[in-house]
C-alpha cells in the first residue's frame, strides 16, 4: 500500500564518522599581556587577579604538510595555511583608562593550493 519501506543503517552513530584533519594542527590556550591591534597598536592587555582573559589560538603543527594524495596541474601544489579570525579583548588605553580593541589570531589551519 505505501510502497518500498527501507530500513535505516543503524550502525553509523553520531560520533562514529571517522575524520582527521587534511592539516595537522595544534592548540596553545595562553594568558596574553600584550598585543598588536587590528589598527597595528601595541597595547597591553588587561590581566588581573581574578580576571585573565585566556585566549586559545590553533596553528599549523610544526612542518605541517597535506596529508592528501590527489593529481594537481602542472606547477600546482598543496600546502598547510594559517588561518586567522577577530577577537577583541580589554586593554589598558594611553591614558590608562579601560578600551576594548580588536586582534587578529590565529585559528586553524587548513589546506590550500599555490602555483610553485
Amino acid at each position: 500500500m505505501f510502497g518500498h519501506v527501507f530500513s535505516p543503517n543503524i550502525n553509523l552513530k553520531i560520533g562514529e564518522v571517522q575524520e582527521r584533519n587534511i592539516c595537522p594542527s595544534k592548540q596553545i590556550t595562553y594568558i596574553p599581556t600584550s598585543g598588536r591591534t587590528l589598527s597595528n597598536a601595541i597595547k597591553k592587555i588587561v590581566n588581573v587577579e581574578g580576571y585573565n582573559q585566556l585566549v586559545t589560538v590553533e596553528i599549523c603543527a610544526d612542518d605541517a604538510t597535506p596529508s592528501i594524495e590527489c593529481k594537481m596541474p602542472l606547477g600546482y601544489r598543496f600546502i598547510c595555511k594559517t588561518q586567522y579570525m577577530t577577537i577583541r579583548l580589554v586593554v589598558y588605553e594611553d591614558d590608562n583608562r579601560l578600551g576594548v580593541e580588536s586582534f587578529s589570531i590565529p585559528a586553524g589551519c587548513s589546506c590550500t593550493y599555490e602555483y610553485a
